[in-house]
């Protein structure tokens, strides 16, 4: 409805896609994916929970699907009861105490955010769990939080400014009638949260 109220007008939206716009987003695939092979056979890790967005964002949908595709790819079939659903804040230390109170010997935590990662670290350190150390800790959005964490949390980074540097360049063909629908690459940023030297 809110989109109907520009008529005739050109729209092109960013970070969010809805029939009969043109669009640029986030890839949300190739970063996570990376990351997560990164605590499988890098740290050689096996019980990876994750925390996920609501499930009415399409974001939250593509990052979980990722995970599922690439604990299923390593052998992992049976891991619904490995994720825990957030609201991209750092509110989240419920549901985050839940998948700890489950999974005990859980080994690392991949966030579909930074905001909710500031949960897991707090939740950590009542479980006398040490992000970096004997609790691996991944992000996505490579946020300003991610450098306010100590250690400094390794995250995926979409880049915010490419997006809207893609949107302005698409910007003449959609003016010209064209519906384009184009993707930001995403790739991680490794520091001290993944069990990484560097913070």
């Amino acid at each position: 409805d809110f989109l109907r109220q520009f008529g005739d007008i050109p729209v092109i939206l960013l970070a969010g896609r809805q029939e009969g716009y043109s669009s640029v987003c986030v890839d949300n695939k190739a970063g996570l994916r990376e990351t997560i092979c990164h605590l499988i056979n890098h740290h050689h890790v096996e019980k990876i929970g994750f925390l996920s967005g609501p499930k009415t964002s399409q974001d939250a949908k593509e990052r979980l699907d990722v995970y599922r595709s690439v604990m299923q790819q390593a052998g992992k079939d049976d891991i619904e009861d490995w994720i825990a659903y957030g609201n991209f804040s750092e509110f989240v230390e419920d549901e985050v105490e839940v998948l700890f109170r489950k999974h005990p010997d859980i080994e690392a935590v991949v966030c579909a955010n930074d905001r909710m990662a500031m949960a897991v670290y707090n939740v950590a350190e009542r479980f006398g769990r040490k992000p970096g150390k004997d609790l691996l800790v991944t992000g996505f959005d490579d946020s300003p939080t991610a450098l306010m964490l100590e250690p400094h949390l390794t995250s995926v980074k979409a880049d915010t400014k490419e997006l809207a540097y893609l949107a302005v360049m698409e910007a003449a063909k959609i003016g010209k009638g064209e519906e384009i629908h184009a993707m930001v690459k995403t790739h991680m940023v490794v520091r001290g949260s993944c069990g990484c030297g560097s913070s």
